[in-house]
């Protein structure tokens, strides 16, 4: 009777230890077989649209504010570049790389020579983005990301051409990079939502809309205007994740 109590509670425990150890040799192999890098690689392009808003008179992309502010009307802009992705968890992505981006704006009441006329800013920056990708699963296929975004801007050029307003003949054209109080590096913040779809095991494709807001003005000058530059867009891309 004794031994067979013994044997009642031992064949219990004996089954419970080997599905253990088939459990922990499966998880071991797995782990020992599946070594997923945590590096990706990604090059994307937007077109968007571009403005600016002058400081201290709130969130007023181009707007008016009597004959000291003359409204302005945006343009297209577009930029393009390269990513290096490093995954810090299964939720969490870190984002970073070289894109070089266009900008700029149109006021149509500029004052020149006491004329009124057209003048056009254009620049150009070389930026580095710095992006925390938080995302989520939805299927096999698909994954949504949220990406918060600090940007450092190198400023690479910065012109302002004036043009007479009916004639459209130009007046005159200033290079504005070369002003010692135009910023060299500024800073963006923004924000942008992403579709991410896999269509192979190591490739994706992603559709990002965003908006970004530079947060210095472009001339470093308490007698000149606070402009900053504002966008908003839509970029496509394409991103390789290594095994």
């Amino acid at each position: 009777m004794r031994y067979s109590l013994i044997l009642l509670l031992f064949v219990p425990c004996l089954i419970f230890a080997q599905k253990k150890e088939k459990e922990e040799k499966i998880i071991y192999f797995t782990d020992s077989k599946v070594k997923r890098s945590r590096i990706s690689l990604a090059t994307d392009g937007a077109g968007y649209y571009s403005n600016r808003n002058r400081l201290g008179e709130g969130f007023n992309p181009g707007g008016s504010a009597g004959d000291e502010t003359p409204s302005t009307n945006g343009t297209f802009a577009w930029n393009a570049g390269g990513h290096i992705i490093f995954s810090l968890n299964r939720s969490l992505e870190l984002w970073t790389g070289v894109v070089y981006a266009t900008a700029g704006w149109t006021d149509r009441h500029f004052e020149f020579q006491d004329m009124r006329t057209t003048m056009r800013a254009n620049l150009e920056y070389i930026n580095v983005p710095i992006q925390f990708s938080f995302h989520s699963q939805i299927n096999e296929i698909l994954d949504l990301e949220v990406l918060p975004m600090l940007e450092v801007n190198l400023l690479s050029s910065y012109n302002e051409v004036v043009y007479e307003r009916n004639t459209n003949t130009l007046l005159s054209e200033t290079n504005m990079a070369d002003d010692p109080d135009a910023r060299d590096i500024n800073y963006t913040i923004g924000l942008s939502i992403s579709a991410n779809i896999r269509f192979a095991d190591n490739w994706s494709v992603y559709v990002r809309p965003f908006f970004h807001y530079m947060l210095n003005s472009l001339i470093d000058d308490s007698d000149r205007p606070r402009d900053v530059l504002i966008g908003a867009g839509l970029g496509v891309g394409l991103r390789y994740k290594f095994n």
